[in-house]
């Protein structure tokens, strides 16, 4: 066990992509296509493999705008431009972090002149509890991970002008992709991503974010990014309550045998099943269990959710057709048992 296998899982429970990170100076990240989504099964290989590696958050996929105080004198004066934060972390070298959510900002390096920069998009963020090599560590000095969920933007007119975004290379063309103006831009986002998530039978908000970046990159003009994190999120939010149905969906019922068998658990085996239940269609063959993946809507640990999914092996209400673990990337897979679910 070690910083990143004990504490990278409570900060993906907020939705954060983290990525484990080590190297002489503690920062560099020790994996390949690290801005990629993160699946379950990789994120489980990144605690087995890197367990005692440092912690860094991707603060655009993240959804986070970082202001990084290089002089613990201008912390006071960071505050009150950008606002007050309830989560604050100090550096190794003295200086400070104030974690905002973000609402479209660019990164920005030294803001003004002075040793303030704007971590934001592709920025990584050393988080608590990683420790530099010479021992100093990253720690919180007002909240902790929990406050994640109630983080403010920055205060309005923070910036003096919004930065120009920098060229960079064409962006890839979605295939198919419409080029409606106004609002239309959001109701076709919505409904390609609410397809792309049902079609893929997505596991995280990092893949719908990735996708409906990538999707609104199309548009001329794009969307402005918090309208895209918004999007995203509202779809998520409708897989997380079990709302999310193709065209010629409707709403699942558990059948009457399998809830009085149910009803005669803990609560949370009856928990996790209706999550399984209405998240995975009965034909489909070969489904991962993806205890961190589940965490944060199911508001259980993945400690708990494996114990409770041994439960429903012994059951009978699934079936282990695959046991994962011999290579890179090899998930245990599982099927519905028909003969006991229907």
């Amino acid at each position: 066990m070690g910083i990143f296998s004990d504490n990278a899982p409570r900060y993906a429970s907020y939705g954060l992509h983290v990525i484990p990170v080590g190297g002489r100076n503690g920062k560099r990240p020790l994996v390949r296509k690290w801005t990629d989504p993160v699946t379950p099964v990789k994120f489980d290989d990144w605690c087995r493999i890197h367990g005692d590696a440092n912690l860094a958050v991707h603060a655009g996929h993240s959804e986070l705008l970082i202001v990084d105080v290089d002089s613990p004198v201008l912390i006071n004066q960071a505050i009150e431009r950008f606002g007050d934060t309830p989560l604050q972390t100090r550096t190794p070298s003295g200086g400070g972090h104030l974690w905002y959510r973000a609402n479209g900002e660019l990164r920005q390096i030294k803001l003004d002149g002075k040793p303030i920069d704007i971590l934001a998009g592709n920025s990584l963020l050393v988080a608590p509890p990683s420790v530099r090599p010479d021992g100093n560590a990253y720690r919180f000095v007002y909240g902790n991970i929990d406050d994640i969920a109630t983080l403010p933007t920055i205060l309005p007119g923070a910036f003096p002008h919004k930065p120009k975004q920098a060229k960079s290379a064409k962006a890839t063309k979605v295939k198919g992709a419409p080029q409606p103006r106004g609002q239309g831009r959001n109701d076709a986002l919505f409904m390609a991503a609410k397809d792309f998530a049902i079609q893929n039978h997505v596991s995280s908000l990092t893949e719908i974010m990735d996708f409906c970046r990538e999707y609104n990159s199309a548009f001329k003009p794009p969307l402005p990014e918090h309208e895209v994190v918004k999007v995203a999120g509202s779809v998520w939010k409708m897989k997380t309550e079990g709302r999310l149905y193709g065209k010629n969906n409707r709403a699942l019922v558990i059948p009457e045998t399998i809830h009085v068998r149910l009803m005669q658990e803990t609560g949370n085996v009856c928990k996790l099943f209706s999550y399984i239940w209405f998240n995975i269609p009965r034909d489909h063959v070969g489904f991962a269990i993806c205890p961190e993946a589940m965490a944060e809507p199911l508001n259980m640990s993945p400690k708990t959710i494996r114990k409770f999914r041994n439960r429903l092996l012994e059951m009978g209400f699934i079936r282990r057709i695959h046991i994962g673990g011999s290579q890179y990337g090899d998930a245990s897979l599982y099927v519905w048992d028909m003969s006991t679910i229907q």
